[in-house]
């Protein structure tokens, strides 16, 4: 299997005037040397379906299959069309088995303590019946979303998973009714920053994060930034040593009076955690006029979000601001020095809308990036007598039952009933068992047989 050891370093660009032949060709040098000296930077990225290893040129980022990470499963291609080229993309499907029934990669990820992980689904009408399938993805032992082709094809998830224990994570694709087969084109693994989004703190609890939104304030692609460089821009590796993925901004007003500026600047980046890219924090939407700059996302469900805001000093003079959210001051007075880069991290409960808005109180308010997440409960685990009981009867059966990781979450395991974590029925009328002895006397919780 891949290593997941880290060796390559971030690459960190001197300020150098960029508004000379000399600094394109310094960073083109800087760039290219990158690439050569840092193609193994401790990332999983499995091509699903696919029969050979790769290196992206765009990136330098090494693929490979992913038939050592699942037992299940059949490998496809489809005709895939982006940026008026056609070409064909390896896949893996799970024929469908009815609803409940399950795929699991089992992804390494030795001893880091906190990742990201990325799965792109690409139906592409494979199988020629132009019906894109519907199915769930779980992430450990919580479901983490559902996948409909139906309404955006490709679809790219990202989670962000704390390491409870053990060396490999499982990520499933669950079947449900009516669905049809799960298919998937890609899965990355990458390390992030230990602690980083609020991971260590007792409010977050047993959580994973969903990435609803995560935006480079100031960089447009339809709109040229009002910028002294020409640099060609890309919003993830090697620029983000995370290889996080950062759209364009949007969804800001008022669009005609919040400029969109990049300015070299270096920054000292040790204080936040979360390490965002220095293309992000060198771009920045600023208000230019009127009092208030506000970003509007929409949420499809009520929960509880993560957001995180990024400020950097690039304008010339300080700026001082109210920030609030859903109209509620989360800090007043906010102050971005000069050459200093700050966050801000707030977490609310219960939204179904939510609504960031600087409020000007001296110069101009401005914001370099937004990352935005879903909270999701990861549920409690049986318990390890539970276990251990279970595991001796399906040995005693001779039967493969496809049980595997917890009896109960993301789902109840085959032939099994739960209430949360405890396994409270067991059929075993199918064969004609009904007693295994003394491995029932530790599942106390057991109230049907």
């Amino acid at each position: 299997m891949a290593s997941l050891s880290l060796s390559c370093w971030p690459l960190l660009i001197p300020p150098v005037s960029s508004n000379s032949i000399s600094y394109r060709a310094f960073l083109a040098v800087i760039l290219t040397s990158s690439y050569l000296s840092c193609t193994r930077p401790g990332f999983l990225s499995l091509s699903c379906g696919g029969s050979t290893s790769f290196v992206d040129s765009g990136n330098n980022i090494s693929w490979v299959p992913d038939g050592p990470y699942v037992t299940a499963g059949n490998a496809t291609a489809a005709n895939f069309v982006q940026g008026g080229s056609t070409a064909q993309l390896p896949l893996r499907f799970f024929a469908d088995s009815g609803p409940g029934s399950r795929a699991c990669f089992r992804l390494p990820v030795g001893d880091l303590s906190l990742v990201l992980v990325r799965p792109r689904f690409v139906y592409g009408n494979y199988d020629g019946m132009r019906r894109p399938p519907v199915f769930a993805v779980s992430l450990g032992r919580a479901i983490a979303g559902f996948v409909n082709l139906s309404q955006a094809d490709p679809w790219v998830e990202e989670f962000v998973w704390r390491r409870e224990k053990g060396t490999a994570l499982p990520f499933c694709l669950h079947s449900v009714a009516g669905g049809g087969s799960p298919v998937i084109s890609s899965l990355e693994v990458r390390p992030l920053p230990e602690g980083a989004y609020g991971t260590r703190s007792q409010e977050f609890g047993d959580n994973l994060l969903r990435k609803r939104f995560r935006i480079n304030c100031g960089y447009v692609d339809d709109e040229p930034l009002r910028s002294i460089s020409t640099i060609p821009w890309t919003n993830r590796y090697p620029l983000d040593y995370h290889d996080r993925l950062w759209d364009a901004d949007e969804g800001f007003s008022p669009s005609h009076l919040a400029a969109a500026f990049h300015i070299p600047v270096s920054f000292n980046l040790t204080a936040i955690k979360e390490n965002p890219p220095a293309s992000v924090l060198q771009t920045a939407r600023v208000l230019a006029r009127k009092n208030v700059l506000t970003y509007n996302f929409p949420l499809d469900k009520l929960g509880d979000y993560f957001v995180a805001l990024y400020f950097a000093g690039i304008m010339p003079l300080s700026s001082s601001f109210d920030v609030l959210i859903n109209g509620d001051v989360v800090h007043s007075d906010y102050t971005v020095e000069h050459g200093e880069v700050s966050s801000i991290f707030f977490m609310g409960k219960k939204i179904e809308s939510l609504n960031i808005t600087f409020r000007n109180n001296s110069f101009y308010p401005q914001v370099n990036g937004i990352e935005i997440y879903e909270i999701l409960e990861v549920p409690e685990e049986c318990s390890t007598t539970t276990v251990s009981a279970l595991q001796v009867i399906r040995q005693s059966t001779g039967f493969d039952f496809g049980w595997e990781d917890d009896p109960c979450s993301p789902k109840p395991w085959m032939h099994l009933g739960c209430d949360g974590n405890l396994v409270t029925s067991l059929n075993l009328s199918f064969n004609k068992l009904t007693s295994f002895g003394s491995d029932f006397n530790t599942m106390v919780s057991l109230q049907i047989l």
